[in-house]
């Protein structure tokens, strides 16, 4: 039972943006086509209509276009 002004906190759980990706996502991954950088960070709290879920193995191997920076804010998603 919560006490007063406590909170819930419910883990946030969402697949994998990759086709056919059934793996958790625990990353986010956002663009931005004018600059040409793609971020990956860790997973946002909220389903982000500009964004793209990533489970580990995606957020690892992933490419971007030639041209194209990719930053990373958690040094997992390089392992």
């Amino acid at each position: 039972m919560l006490a007063i002004g406590e909170v819930a906190l419910t883990p946030v759980t969402r697949v994998c943006s990759s086709p056919a990706c059934t793996q958790l996502a625990e990353f986010t991954m956002t663009s931005d086509y004018d600059e040409r950088v793609a971020v990956i960070g860790p997973l946002a709290p909220e389903d982000a209509r500009e964004g793209y879920d990533l489970c580990r193995h995606h957020a690892v191997s992933f490419t971007a276009p030639r041209g194209w920076e990719i930053i990373r804010f958690d040094e997992s998603a390089t392992q």
